[in-house]
Order: structure tokens, then sequence, then C-alpha cells
């Protein structure tokens, strides 16, 4: 029975040590076959403490602030891009225009329309009852020979004003043509009207009044043997 004993104590030996291998237990003889396995609690226990920089903050000047080669002195501005700059340009809004059919001239650069009147822009209008001085002396009726030349203008034909609508109330003031004609350049130029300060018509009185034309002149109903003897003709 004795061996028997000692083949089972054995056995029960070999089965502990192979125990305290696989569970990283001690060795034979006390020596260490394995190193425990640390676990993240201890890990994060045993790491350095985070060090935290102590930094001053760099003062940016504002007009740099993007652009590290600009130098301040020339500001910022904005270009198109290239596909905008290659965008065609919108049409100019058109004028709005009103035709006024067959109005009627009751002074230079002075019309009338349905009861309503139209002042003709950049010009002086001329009242009918103005007189302008001879060059010999007296007066001739300037305004009413003025306003005629306005009416042979006309000629009964529909004039094109720079206005919305036709509806208005008192004197409205804006370019009317006939055709293509302004008619208040058309009387500054031969002149029987004289043009505002600032006109664009102011160029055409200079001229007629150097050519003494219309208002700058004499009387135009004057013949030639008139004109050469002045005291044959008196109003």
């Amino acid at each position: 029975m004795r061996p028997a004993g000692t083949l089972l104590t054995g056995l029960f030996g070999t089965f502990v040590w192979a125990l305290a291998v696989v569970h990283g237990g001690a060795g034979i003889g006390g020596a260490t076959i394995g190193a425990p396995v640390a676990s993240a609690d201890a890990e994060r226990e045993n790491a350095p403490a985070a060090v935290i920089e102590q930094r001053h903050a760099r003062v940016v000047d504002a007009a740099l602030f993007g652009s590290p080669l600009a130098d301040g002195t020339v500001p910022l501005q904005r270009i198109a891009s290239i596909a905008a700059a290659n965008l065609p340009k919108p049409p100019a809004p058109k004028a709005e225009v009103m035709l006024l059919s067959r109005p009627q001239s009751i002074g230079a650069g002075l019309i009338s329309f349905r009861g309503r009147r139209v002042q003709l822009a950049g010009i002086d209008p001329v009242e009918q009852n103005q007189l302008c001085n001879r060059d010999h002396g007296g007066t001739w009726p300037c305004g009413v020979i003025a306003a005629t030349q306005q009416r042979l203008l006309l000629r009964g034909r529909s004039v094109t004003c720079d206005m919305a609508d036709a509806e208005w109330e008192g004197t409205r003031i804006t370019a009317c043509r006939i055709g293509s004609v302004d008619i208040a350049a058309w009387l500054a130029r031969y002149g029987w009207a004289q043009a505002e300060d600032g006109s664009p018509h102011a160029g055409l009185t200079t001229t007629a009044r150097r050519q003494h034309l219309g208002l700058f002149g004499d009387d135009p109903r004057r013949t030639m043997d008139e004109r050469q003897d002045p005291q044959a003709f008196s109003e």
C-alpha cells in the first residue's frame, strides 16, 4: 500500500503546481513565475500630473489681422469676382414718356394740353406780352413772335414729354420733343428763348446772342428797305 500512497501524493502535488502556473501564482521554491497585470485605476493614480503653461496673450492689431503682409496704411478694397465682372450689365431703365396729342403754343417755352400747362425744362419761358428793343429805338412784340415761331414748329403735331402720365395739376416742368428735336434746345438755338443758368442749353443762348438771333436781334418783320431807313417803320 505504500507505493500507491506515494503515487497519489505525487499526482496531487503535480496538480497543485499546474494550478499555480495557470493563475500566475508562485513558482516552485518561492520563485516568481509571472508579474501581476496592473489595473487601469492604478495606472491613472501613478501617472504624472498635467502641466499648465502660463503664457500671456499676444495683442494683435485689428488692422493687420487676417493679412500678415499688410502694413495698415492702405485700406482694404473689395474686388469684384471674375464671374461677376464677366456678367452682362443690366439694361438701363427706360424713361417714362407721355405723348401729348396736338398741344397748343401759349408762349415760347410754354405749351397747353387739355387745360394744363407744360413748361419746357432748361429755358426761361417768354410770355406773349414781352417786348424787345429795336436796334434804332422803340420796341417790338418779341413775345408774340416767339410764341408764333414755336407754334409753327409744333404745327399741330404730337409732342413727347418726360412724364409718367398726362394727369397733373397746374404747370409741369419737363423736357419735350417732336421726334428727335428737343423743343427747348431749338428755341435756345434760334434765340426765341433764353437758357436758364446752368442749363445744358446755355451755349446755344450764347451763340444766338452773339449772332443777334430771335430776342437778341431786331424786329424780324422789317423789310430790308425799312432796316436801311429806320424812320420808315414805326409801331
